[in-house]
């Protein structure tokens, strides 16, 4: 908020707002090229080129043979909100050209140098426009030109320093991308030929894409990524209404079934036998009335559906979704690429219907693979919990106590519960050592049938009741209630049955059970009663409550908040994220070992609990990632690689990435398109890599270029390698290896996890909160 003393409100000047939202318009080179595209796809071209000059960083030039410019029209060409697309507000329901707000010229004006050459159909000769960062006309003359218009974007991003510099720190990333947008184009656009080329600062001219303007969608997809990939491919058209499977209640629902009516489906997706689909969502284009659009409920459930058959890869989609034009609002975001839809909820049911009925046909032909089957009554899912029959479908409220008033601590165990009036047996478990294991006698505990049968009143009256106990009394604690002993026995699987007592039916529990449970818990707990101040554990209680402690150095607030729980592993890494450095592992203290496998350090107030064998796999993962050389064969007659022309591209500026990963390729420079053959495949432990992996890799790049990535299937395998190498549970090791562990784990770059997901080290107490 403006200080009082501060300068009067005002208008900002025509100039400064004119940059700032053009700004907002143009994010990216895959946003110019595809306004520029776009223009020239709503003047009716039949041929569109692309060329760009050192990925685009010089030169951005889109060339059409549409209708061209008339002369009349040549000063409100690049004026900002001027188009001969709409005139009213209401012409929205109804545009069907991609532009409409008359935006994209002129923000392009204010981030680059542009030039715009044109010749109208009713001209004989074209003109040559320079425009100034307003959209203004600096200068005008005649040239020659066939009917079409040519616009030319110099430096762009000149006008935004820190804009232009990411842009030129990440221009590879920038052209893929680009090239990705325009696939989605070249795919839709039947009847029009689109080609892009890149020029190097050498002069020599790559061929990125060519099209050659196929009369259906079909042959678009041959000419963009190859005969190869169509016949992977299936069409897709929608099912009946009949058949689409709505929810409870919508059978009869009339708007949904009207909705289900007003949408058409067209296009092509995988087949769902494996090997048919992709390692990725690299070749997946959504389209609304033949408009590119975004909509990530959609491809999830495209996704969804397809992992059901083919788990293990990931679909290629081309769908085209046709509705009525005032049924689909585009006038969301800039680019125009998020719609809002009315009935997408119907969509979503027909898309699903419809793929459901494409793939169980192919149930005779390809085995389906159940995703989330629930088993089926007398099934018990591995790791599920036996629940006796007799236990109620809803158990009692948790007694009022003083644990029940602290949520944000751990609560006891299932033995102190029983203290409340609880009743909990356990199938019977391997003893867990401890730290530290008291000699005193057993003390057996037995629950009389008179305590047992007592009626639902007196129950709750008696868990209602407050916690009263003098100044010094005897009070029952259980040995096994630390945090430790419950983190390792939740990596255990256990099968556990609870009966909570007071509300399980009275006539059903008999005497003959009360024993059996009665020598269940015999001698299955070790008590000690000490003498302890009930009030000040209260106070201190309500102190933790509040998240500060008592420490040597005053009050401080708690650092760790997540316990140590399979469902809390995500928080308790977050919080280590954040209070935990790297050059902080040099400096932890070893404590010693526990149970031989795990090591116990100390930094500072802090105890951790680090998974010796974890920490050890993921330091040797990371580094046979990082400089694993695979081995390679070589193959007696070199394969040819449908790759398209950026894939080339990132292959060959990547060269040295793939030979690690043991694909050696043969390049012909004087191709102009098809220039890489594959000369050898990495073999690793018996197991070939092939095509597959390559386009994953070229994914990863095309993200990520530069840095070191590995195929998910050499990943893998890295994985089980570093996990037989690594030190195990159960070996005993020196201060020294110790130590060398801990040190190791601030050398990697994600020690939160191993490969295989077990965490690596989690935070054990705060000895200032003590």
């Amino acid at each position: 908020m403006a200080s009082a003393s501060s300068s009067e409100v005002k208008a900002i000047d025509k100039r400064t707002v004119h940059q700032i939202c053009s700004g907002q318009v143009v994010l990216s080179l895959a946003v110019a090229v595809k306004e520029l595209v776009e223009n020239s796809l709503d003047a009716g071209a039949t041929c569109v080129e692309v060329k760009l000059k050192d990925h685009g960083l010089e030169l951005v030039e889109v060339a059409d043979n549409g209708s061209g410019v008339a002369p009349a029209n040549f000063a409100a060409l690049t004026l900002k909100h001027h188009t001969s697309k709409l005139s009213e507000f209401d012409d929205l329901l109804t545009v069907s050209t991609f532009g409409f707000r008359g935006e994209a010229l002129s923000s392009l004006c204010a981030l680059s140098d542009l030039v715009v050459t044109t010749c109208h159909r009713t001209q004989s000769v074209a003109t040559r426009i320079e425009y100034d960062s307003n959209g203004h006309i600096k200068s005008q003359t005649n040239c020659a030109r066939e009917v079409g218009t040519t616009i030319s974007l110099h430096n762009l991003f000149h006008s935004l320093p820190v804009r232009c510099k990411e842009f030129q720190r990440n221009i590879k990333k920038e052209f893929s991308r680009m090239v990705q947008m325009l696939q989605g184009y070249c795919l839709i656009s039947t009847g029009v030929r689109i080609s892009c080329c890149n020029h190097t600062g050498k002069g020599k001219r790559q061929v990125v894409l060519a099209t050659s303007g196929g009369s259906s969608v079909k042959e678009n997809i041959v000419s963009v990524f190859g005969q190869k990939q169509l016949q992977l491919c299936v069409e897709l058209r929608e099912c009946e209404r009949e058949e689409v499977e709505v929810g409870e209640g919508e059978e009869s629902d009339p708007v949904i079934q009207d909705a289900l009516k007003s949408f058409r489906l067209a296009g092509y997706v995988s087949r769902c036998a494996h090997g048919s689909g992709r390692s990725t969502v690299d070749r997946q284009y959504y389209y609304c009335n033949g408009r590119p659009f975004e909509l990530p409920r959609l491809s999830k459930t495209v996704n969804e559906v397809y992992h059901t058959y083919n788990r293990h890869q990931s679909p290629f989609v081309v769908l085209d979704i046709q509705t009525r034009r005032d049924h689909v609002d585009v006038n969301v975001t800039p680019d125009k690429r998020k719609v809002i839809l009315q009935q997408e909820k119907a969509l979503l049911l027909l898309v699903k219907g419809s793929l459901h009925k494409i793939y169980r046909s192919m149930q005779g032909e390809y085995e389906a693979t159940s995703v989330g089957r629930q088993p089926g009554p007398g099934i018990l899912a591995s790791g599920d919990q036996q629940v006796s029959p007799e236990v109620p479908l809803h158990p009692p409220p948790p007694p009022t106590s003083l644990w029940s008033r602290l949520p944000s601590l751990k609560r006891p165990s299932s033995h102190e519960d029983s203290e409340n009036g609880d009743l909990c047996s356990s199938s019977p478990r391997p003893k867990q050592p401890k730290l530290l294991d008291y000699g005193i006698e057993k003390r057996e505990h037995g629950y009389s049938h008179e305590t047992r049968n007592k009626d639902e009143e007196s129950f709750n009256h008696r868990n209602k009741s407050s916690v009263s106990a003098s100044p010094l009394s005897g009070v029952t604690t259980t040995a096994s209630t630390s945090r430790t002993n419950d983190w390792l026995n939740s990596q255990e699987k256990t099968t556990e049955s609870c009966a909570w007592q007071g509300s399980c039916d009275r006539s059903k529990t008999t005497t003959r059970r009360e024993s059996a449970v009665s020598k269940t818990n015999v001698g299955s707990v070790r008590e000690h009663t000490v003498c302890c101040d009930v009030s000040l554990i209260s106070q201190r209680l309500r102190a933790g409550l509040g998240g500060v402690g008592e420490g040597k150095g005053g009050v401080r607030s708690r650092k760790f908040r997540a316990r140590i729980k399979p469902d809390e592993n995500q928080s308790a890494e977050q919080e280590l994220r954040k209070q935990i450095s790297k050059t902080m592992f040099e400096r932890m203290h070893v404590i010693g070992q526990f149970n031989l496998g795990f090591i116990i350090t100390r930094l500072d107030t802090d105890i951790f609990i680090i998974d010796q064998h974890a920490t050890d796999e993921k330091y040797n993962y990371e580094r046979l990632q990082r400089e694993a050389v695979i081995d390679h064969q070589k193959l007696i007659q070199p394969k040819l690689l449908e790759l398209t022309a950026v894939s080339e591209n990132i292959i060959l500026d990547n060269l040295e990435m793939f030979r690690m990963n043991g694909f050696h390729f043969h390049i012909d420079h004087n191709a102009p398109t098809q220039r890489l053959r594959l000369t050898s495949q990495p073999v690793y432990r018996g197991v070939k890599l092939g095509t597959d992996e390559i386009d994953e890799m070229v994914f990863l790049l095309s993200d990520n270029p530069g840095e070191m990535v590995r195929p998910s299937k050499l990943s893998q395998m890295f994985a089980s390698k570093a996990c037989r190498g690594s030190v195990m549970i159960g070996k005993a090791l020196s201060r020294t290896e110790m130590k060398k562990l801990v040190v190791h784990i601030g050398l990697q770059n994600q020690p939160w996890n191993c490969p295989h997901g077990r965490p690596t080290f989690r935070h054990l107490v705060d000895l200032s909160l003590l």
